[in-house]
């Protein structure tokens, strides 16, 4: 299910980041990421089926609208000829981590 929705919300949410302010939608994200922990939370007290499919959503709907915004935020701080070496660093770290 966070597969399922992150795959849902990034095209739209790519297209918002080129088209609109990318912190903008970082703070719809940051919402989005603090209204999962509640619902993770919750889920975690109750130990609810449907609640964790539900928490998995909203993570799913969190990083699919942060990382396309955060990506596109990334890109636009590096110069033209070096974005190749910091985004290899970047997948490198990712993969690391």
């Amino acid at each position: 299910s966070m597969g399922l929705s992150q795959l849902l919300a990034s095209p739209p949410t790519g297209y918002l980041a080129d088209k609109y302010r990318r912190d903008t939608l970082l703070r719809v994200a940051a919402v989005l990421g603090a209204c999962a922990v509640g619902v993770t939370v919750f889920t975690a007290i109750h130990a609810n089926y449907h609640m964790l499919v539900l928490s998995l959503c909203m993570w799913g709907f969190h990083w699919g609208v942060a990382n396309p915004a955060i990506t596109a935020l990334f890109s636009d701080s590096i110069l033209d000829g070096e974005r190749s070496y910091y985004f290899t660093n970047r997948a490198n770290l990712i993969n690391l981590g």
